[in-house]
């Protein structure tokens, strides 16, 4: 049967996942972890601990970018949890991935949601790296779900209740650029949820409501799913246990009470609009005072769900009396035992000791996550054991077992080196790539690196002609379905492309695959030294660094992979697969361009790409065209500019002018938090 995971921000969450019946949780310890301002932990040991005592698997979350000055405490974190015995740790860093790799090996790997696997491509690039199991995507349809359970003998675990966001995870960035507060480092501020307008007058066209998929669960678990996983690490106790307590029903073929589940939480009720792929604007919703109200009146109702320990352990029994030796009861749980021997029996003068009052005793087990199954008894005839006796033999060998459950299934530790990490310095001046979306754009401009969007290549055949080696082609950065990277690539090497530009790591396997020489781009998230070294084993010949970094982080990255990042452009805030501009359930004409005002009344262009993905980009173009940069290459990402402003930014990026329009420089002069 398919495992339930539930979250666990605290202890109260923890408590209540637990005795509500989830078969694992998640939890994050200290700072490196997607949910730093929920209660957490700080000492992974105790919250594993506690679960295996009652029989449930715990799973850490490391599942955020990491520096390389976090790198330290990442490695001490997952020895902690490797030799705490620790199910299992949730990774997006490719830092972290090695750091496991490297310490404890047996540990599982569990890529986050974060790490945008969407598609066959990255399930498979997954499976070949060594991970256990994969997080996939909110976004996918069952049908696409079913292509990946199809193709990965890996673990795959769906979000099935809580809150969506509204950007494909791992590639949203507009808390970051907009306050300094990143959701790729576990400290999202949440600015979608805010009032953003359409054009025609809509609100809240970046909030999504929450999911729910549990009256689809039982295909989900036919599929072949091997984990359910609910949402909300930031939210009450109350929360979790109703989740947990619904999501079970559902898995046993009950009916599950959203109702319920929608006055616990909810942004106007649910969708599933990405599950049954009817993407339109009924998945739009925001809180409002109604759901509020429901909150506080169905709250105080759910504490019974976990008031008492849940007797889920099942034990079985065996007791010996005999004449002239201490009595003795053995436990068994799960193949694990512990034997405690008590005083001696006594003749009986009245009533002596039977199987049937033995087992009413030994039985009473509440309070305790034991469920006791069987009673092997052997009594001699004619024996008295006082109560508390018996008592004292069920409390002392409890308490011994789960002692003993608490301790099992610890892991071995390799020792590990961080290295000190010189800074990089190229080899040579620092080049200029020029990434537009049309060849209209770039006419005239020569000289340098040229990127275009892989279909335009591929309907302008002249391009490889004219740019020869110098042409990079764009893969598109979301490929939802299968093949389409594939054929795009295979076209492309048909015309003669040699090198791609990558922005998911499915599209990295498979262009390797392919023989193609690799530009990683900003999507690959990378922000630490290790990381690149990472990706360069994969494959990757250089890398776009996150535009994430500050000036200090980006200048003090070691390791020798060639590296660039983009010095102009605007900078792309979220991926977006239910788009904003969606009227109905239907495109109509719209011809993929569009924008959304904030409350502020700064306006934020949408752009489609084919019908397949939507990014939302920022206000004003990034511009480090002034600034000294320890880079092999500085990348002009184009957007919608004319060609004359295309050459004129070249220009000034080129000469090191300050641009000639409002600007921001992103977080490399400011502090990420």
């Amino acid at each position: 049967m398919a495992e339930i995971m539930a979250p666990a921000g605290g202890w109260e969450q923890l408590i209540a996942s637990v005795r509500s019946g989830a078969n694992r949780v998640y939890f994050g310890c200290g700072a490196l972890n997607a949910r730093r301002n929920a209660d957490g932990f700080n000492n992974s040991t105790e919250v594993i601990e506690y679960c295996h005592a009652r029989g449930v698997k715990a799973t850490a979350a490391l599942n955020i970018l990491l520096t390389d000055d976090d790198l330290q405490n990442a490695a001490e974190l997952i020895e902690e949890v490797a030799c705490a015995g620790g199910d299992g740790i949730i990774v997006q860093d490719l830092a972290a991935y090695r750091l496991v790799k490297e310490i404890c090996p047996k540990l599982p790997l569990h890529a986050s949601t974060q790490m945008t696997i969407h598609n066959v491509e990255g399930a498979l690039a997954l499976e070949q790296m060594g991970f256990a199991r994969a997080v996939l995507a909110r976004e996918l349809s069952f049908d696409e779900i079913a292509a990946i359970r199809k193709a990965t003998k890996m673990e795959l675990e769906v979000f099935v209740h809580g809150a969506l966001c509204m950007s494909i995870s791992g590639q949203c960035y507009l808390s970051s650029i907009l306050g300094g507060r990143s959701g790729n480092r576990g400290l999202c501020a949440q600015p979608c949820r805010l009032e953003f307008t359409r054009n025609d007058g809509k609100e809240y066209a970046l909030s999504l409501k929450d999911m729910s998929h549990l009256a689809y669960i039982k295909q989900l678990a036919e599929l072949g799913i091997d984990s359910f996983k609910i949402e909300g690490r930031m939210k009450r106790p109350e929360y979790a246990a109703a989740a947990v307590t619904q999501t079970l029903a559902a898995l046993n073929g009950q009916d599950p009470d959203l109702s319920l589940l929608a006055n616990v939480f909810s942004r106007s009720g649910f969708t599933d609009g990405y599950l049954t792929a009817k993407r339109n604007e009924s998945m739009f919703g925001h809180r409002v005072k109604e759901d509020t109200a429901n909150t506080d009146k169905v709250l105080p109702t759910l504490t019974a769900l976990y008031r008492n320990e849940r007797q889920q352990v099942p034990v079985d029994m065996a007791l010996t009396v005999k004449a002239d030796q201490p009595i003795a009861l053995t436990l068994t749980a799960d193949g694990q035992w512990v034997t405690v021997a008590g005083e001696l029996p006594t003749p009986a003068i009245n009533r002596p000791l039977t199987e049937a009052f033995a087992k009413e005793c030994l039985f009473k087990c509440g309070g305790t996550p034991y469920l006791p199954q069987t009673l092997t008894a052997t009594i001699e005839d004619g024996l008295m054991v006082p109560i508390p006796a018996l008592k004292f033999l069920r409390k002392e060998g409890l308490e011994q077992l789960t002692n003993l459950r608490m301790a099992a299934d610890r892991r071995e530790t390799k020792s590990y080196n961080l290295v000190d990490i010189t800074p990089y310095r190229p080899m040579q001046a620092m080049s200029l790539v020029v990434s537009a979306q049309s060849v209209e754009q770039i006419e005239g401009i020569h000289g340098h690196r040229v990127i275009l969007p892989a279909k335009e290549i591929l309907k302008n055949p002249h391009c490889a002609a004219t740019y020869g080696d110098q042409l990079i082609a764009d893969l598109p950065a979301l490929s939802f379905g299968e093949g389409q990277w594939q054929s795009m690539l295979t076209q492309l090497k048909d015309d003669g492309i040699k090198t791609v530009r990558v922005h998911n790591i499915g599209a990295l396997w498979l262009a390797k695959q392919m023989g193609f020489f690799t530009m990683g781009g900003t999507g690959l998230n990378i922000t630490n030294t290790m990381a690149l070294a990472e990706y360069q084993s994969l494959g990757l010949d250089e890398a776009t660094l996150s535009f994430e970094l500050t000036k200090d982080a980006l200048q003090h990255l070691g390791g020798d992979l060639p590296r660039g990042a983009i010095v102009y452009g605007r900078l792309p805030l979220m991926r977006l697969r239910a788009c904003p501009l969606k009227k109905g359930n239907a495109c109509g004409g719209c011809n993929g361009q569009g924008s959304l005002t904030d409350r502020k009344g700064i306006t934020f262009p949408l752009r489609c790409t084919d019908r397949q993905f939507t990014t939302l980009y920022n206000s004003v173009p990034l511009y480090l065209g002034d600034k000294h940069l320890p880079l092999d290459f500085a990348v002009v990402e184009l957007t919608d500019e004319t060609n004359d402003r295309c050459r004129q930014v070249v220009e000034m990026v080129r000469s090191g002018r300050k641009l000639d329009q409002p600007r921001t420089c992103g977080l490399y002069e400011r502090t990420l938090l």
